[in-house]
C-alpha cells in the first residue's frame, strides 16, 4: 500500500551529545524529545481525496503536522491531561500564522480539527516543559522551530530539489 502521509521527523534541540533530558508530563509519561511532523500539501491531498482537499491558496511548502514529545525506544505519550482540552480563543490571534503554517487539508472538517487534535493529544503531554505551557507557547513554538528549520529549503539546497 501506498505511504498516505508523508511525516518528516525531526528532533528538537533538547539534547546535546547522546544524553537526552526527560520531562514528566503530568500522567507521569516520560519523553525524551520533540518531533516536529510535517505535511506534503499534495501527499496530504491523496490522503483526504475522498472527502475532499483544499490546500489555502499562499501554501507552496512543507505545513506543520505537529510537534509530539517522543521516545527513541518507548511508545509517545498521547492524550496526558484531559483537564486541558483545546480551546481556541487561546490561539484566536495566531490564525494566519496559523493558516499558512499549519493548516488543516480535509474539506470536510472544521479547520481547528487538526489543531485541537494536536494539542488534545500531544501538547498536553509536554507541558511540563515551561516554554510550552499552554496552547499559545506550544503552537508558537511549533511554528518558530518549523521557521528554523525550512524544511524546503533545506531539501534544495542539498540538491535533493532540482
Amino acid at each position: 500500500m501506498l505511504k498516505q502521509l508523508l511525516v518528516v521527523f525531526i528532533g528538537a534541540l533538547l539534547s546535546q551529545g547522546s544524553t537526552a533530558p526527560t520531562y514528566k508530563a503530568q500522567n507521569n509519561e516520560d519523553w525524551e524529545f520533540l518531533l516536529l511532523a510535517q505535511f506534503w500539501p499534495t501527499t496530504s491531498c491523496y490522503y483526504f481525496r475522498e472527502s475532499g482537499c483544499s490546500v489555502p491558496e499562499k501554501v507552496n511548502n512543507w505545513t506543520i503536522h505537529g510537534l509530539w514529545p517522543s521516545n527513541a525506544n518507548e511508545p509517545q505519550p498521547e492524550n496526558c491531561n484531559s483537564s486541558m482540552p483545546f480551546d481556541y480563543t487561546q490561539i484566536e490571534s495566531l490564525r494566519d500564522r496559523l493558516d499558512l503554517e499549519w493548516p488543516y487539508y480535509n474539506k470536510s472538517g472544521a479547520r481547528t480539527f487538526l489543531w485541537e487534535h494536536e494539542w488534545n493529544k500531544h501538547g498536553t503531554c509536554a507541558y511540563n516543559l515551561p516554554t510550552l505551557q499552554g496552547e499559545m507557547n506550544y503552537f508558537t513554538s511549533a511554528m518558530n522551530l518549523y521557521q528554523t528549520i525550512n524544511l524546503f529549503g533545506s531539501v534544495h539546497n542539498a540538491s535533493y530539489l532540482c
